[in-house]
């Protein structure tokens, strides 16, 4: 049975104060959220100012990139088609 892959974005120049529940909160407005992940480096415990959100189906991802120009928590983001699964 083939596993279902979910549309991903990648989000760039996240501010280090975003969290994963700020990060979801931010695209639940484009549609459902299945995930949302701040990525943080392992030994500082810093952000590294990027993550990912999966969304549950194309065009909840399609309206997200759809959106010139994304502000959260203070700066202006990057919003990327994630080529990775």
């Amino acid at each position: 049975m083939a596993t279902r892959r979910f549309p991903r974005i990648l989000v760039r120049n996240l501010p280090f104060t975003v969290s994963h529940q700020e990060l979801r909160e931010h695209f639940s407005q484009f549609g459902q959220v299945i995930q949302a992940r701040v990525i943080f480096d392992k030994k500082t415990g810093f952000s590294q100012k990027y993550g990912f959100v999966r969304f549950a189906q194309d065009e909840h991802m399609k309206n997200a990139l759809s959106k010139s120009s994304q502000f959260l928590d203070g700066s202006f983001i990057d919003v990327l088609k994630s080529n990775r699964d």
